[in-house]
């Protein structure tokens, strides 16, 4: 499908609007210096765009970083920390992290319902009777 410029009176397409603006400075060689610069413009804006999202999505955590987990377990290994604390210290955030999970899971569930109760709804009658 050609891209298509609109004005109230009528539509161009871009092949138009190029050659009408050729014919308008009557050498065709002042349109394509116009077009190059188009063509970077728009492919600086995208680099830029795409420098500006990785940033946005960039870690705060950097690659030598460790979880509590990989710490504990760490700690443990160096005998830092004993097996009984090490596994007390695991059941403590598995259990804290399966709360988590099943509250996020009755939230879903009840936004869930919510939504299919919203769908399954019949719209009201013209006059305000159901």
């Amino acid at each position: 499908m050609p891209i298509r410029f609109c004005t109230p009176r009528r539509c161009l397409s871009f092949a138009t609007l190029i050659f009408l603006l050729a014919q308008s400075t009557k050498q065709a060689n002042n349109v394509v210096p116009w077009v190059i610069a188009l063509v970077i413009a728009v492919l600086v804006l995208f680099g830029g765009a795409l420098l500006v999202r990785k940033w946005m999505l960039r870690g705060d955590i950097s690659p030598g970083d460790e979880g509590l987990l990989e710490s504990m377990r760490r700690m443990r290994d160096e005998g830092k920390l004993s097996d009984e604390e090490y596994q007390q210290a695991r059941k403590q955030m598995i259990g804290k992290a399966a709360e988590r999970m099943k509250t996020s899971d009755k939230s879903a569930a009840t936004l869930d319902a919510a939504k299919t109760r919203s769908h399954n709804r019949k719209p009201n009658a013209p006059g305000g009777k159901a």
